[in-house]
Formats: C-alpha cells, structure tokens, sequence
C-alpha cells in the first residue's frame, strides 16, 4: 500500500510559510555564499513580545518568524549595581531568529518565542 503525500492542510501550510521565510532569507543574502543552506532545518515560531536592538525594532509580537532549532545558555549582566562575580551571574536562554526587518540573524529571549505547530 502506497500513500500519497499531504498536499493540503496545516502542516503543508507550515511548510509553504517555512519555505517562503527561507527563500526571502536566501534571496536578501544571495551574494554571501556562507550563507547557502543557512536556514534549511530553521523552524517557523512567533515572536510573543516585541523586541529592540541596537539596529531598531528586530521584531514585532506575532511576528512570524524563522528560528534556529538549537538554543543557547548565556551568562547576562545582573541588574543589580552591587558587584558580583562573573561566576554568580544568572543565566539565560536564548534562541536564534531571522530578523526580516533587520537581514540578520539576532539573539532573542527563548521566553519570547513559541514554536508555531499544527494544533495550533
């Protein structure tokens, strides 16, 4: 018994939107070639809060975006003004998203993104 692919559906419409989010990616970095298969296994996730960076609004909340399937854990500067040592600092998680706005690949709170999924 053989069966035929999905052709129509939400997980075929997460692809397409995937797909779509690579290609525009590819397409804006065309001429730097380190940056071929960059995103090929990136996930589509929205970005639940908007977020600044140096270069300007990064992302707004809803955004839908592409996101590396890794995260990372990184030490962060207290906020506290009394010293403390690097070792005692709290750390964080971080995932990597395309910012679309921006061209680049930026650093975002794990907290701020939600991996978009077919029951949703």
């Amino acid at each position: 018994m053989t069966t035929t692919p999905q052709t129509h559906g939400p997980a075929t419409t997460i692809e397409k939107l995937r797909q779509a989010l690579i290609a525009e990616a590819a397409t804006a970095h065309e001429q730097y070639p380190q940056y071929v298969g960059h995103w090929d296994n990136w996930r589509v996730a929205e970005v639940t809060r908007p977020v600044r960076t140096k270069m300007g609004q990064a992302f707004r909340a809803g955004e839908l975006v592409l996101v590396a399937p890794e995260t990372t854990t990184e030490k962060v500067a207290p906020r506290s003004r009394r010293p403390m040592a690097y070792q005692d600092w709290p750390t964080k998680e971080f995932a990597t998203a395309y910012s679309r706005s921006n061209g680049i690949d930026t650093a975002v709170l794990a907290s701020y993104i939600r991996e978009v999924t077919i029951d949703q």
